[in-house]
């Protein structure tokens, strides 16, 4: 049912569109190689229940089309956000993979590209994204609620997303396969981007590419270009809550879509985070 839903909406945009083949298969929405009005081309197609998840496409659009100076993320052809529906043009480049050592420009290049996205004027309407998620989270495992581990994660938000930091325009997803890295750095998948404490893409990054304490104070330095430390105590705890929301986003996804149950593997995420309030 839902695999014919999707051929509709598809058969649905244009016919300039012409699909070349499926490159993924997500929980939420599946991604293919197209042409468009003969332009090289990615669509984006989501699922039925992606509405009920704690994003905001129009949100996205309207990010979107605000950066396009920068150069950071995909140029908006097509869009339709009410059918779970966007095509960008094709962005040349490949998966940041980080080695350790032998990358430096890299991670200063990165630490410069994240700077010019937080420098960005926040859109009036978005100022509290991040925020907002949260609480849909919240709302979403109301059921799983007395769960340690749900709780935690909603206290640990709560204890560090207010120190008297302003707040910035975030991309708040930017784990190593929404890295592209040709002549400059590409952020993909913005649906969660908006307003959120600076340290939280620091830390997706850090966290994502397994970044050592020297990477992570060039990535820092490049960042902040003011010659400071990066707070490594604040950093610590929005790493580790980067991982109670992972807990959060796979608990939504089995909520609404019980098929992706073993590929979510939350007992491992679990367990992981048991362990780790063990060290703490």
């Amino acid at each position: 049912m839902e695999a014919l839903n999707l051929s509709k909406r598809i058969e649905s945009i244009s016919s300039e569109i012409e699909i070349i083949k499926k490159l993924k298969a997500g929980p939420v929405s599946e991604i293919y190689l197209c042409t468009f009005r003969n332009i090289k081309a990615v669509l984006r197609v989501d699922y039925s229940w992606a509405s009920f998840l704690p994003f905001d496409r129009n949100t996205e659009i309207t990010i979107l089309n605000k950066i396009e100076h920068l150069q950071l993320g995909p140029e908006i052809l097509y869009h339709e956000a009410s059918n779970g529906i966007l095509i960008w043009r094709y962005i040349v480049g490949t998966q940041f993979n980080f080695i350790s050592g032998s990358q430096t420009n890299l991670i200063k290049n990165l630490g410069v590209s994240l700077k010019s996205l937080h420098q960005s004027i926040l859109p009036d309407r978005d100022i509290g994204a991040f925020k907002n998620s949260i609480a849909t989270y919240e709302i979403l495992l109301q059921e799983d609620s007395k769960e340690t581990l749900i709780n935690e994660g909603f206290k640990l938000y709560k204890d560090i997303c207010e120190d008297g930091t302003d707040y910035v325009l975030s991309h708040n997803d930017l784990n190593k396969s929404n890295l592209l890295v040709d002549d400059r750095f590409y952020f993909l998948d913005w649906e969660y981007a908006g307003a959120n404490h600076p340290y939280f893409d620091v830390a997706t990054l850090c966290h994502s590419l397994s970044l050592s304490s020297e990477d992570t104070q060039l990535l820092w330095e490049a960042y902040s270009n003011d010659g400071s430390l990066i707070d490594i105590k604040k950093l610590d705890q929005w790493i580790l809550f980067i991982q109670y929301l992972d807990l959060f986003w796979r608990k939504s996804i089995v909520k609404f879509s019980p098929i992706h149950k073993d590929e979510m593997d939350i007992a491992s995420l679990e367990k992981k985070l048991f362990l780790l309030n063990q060290l703490i």
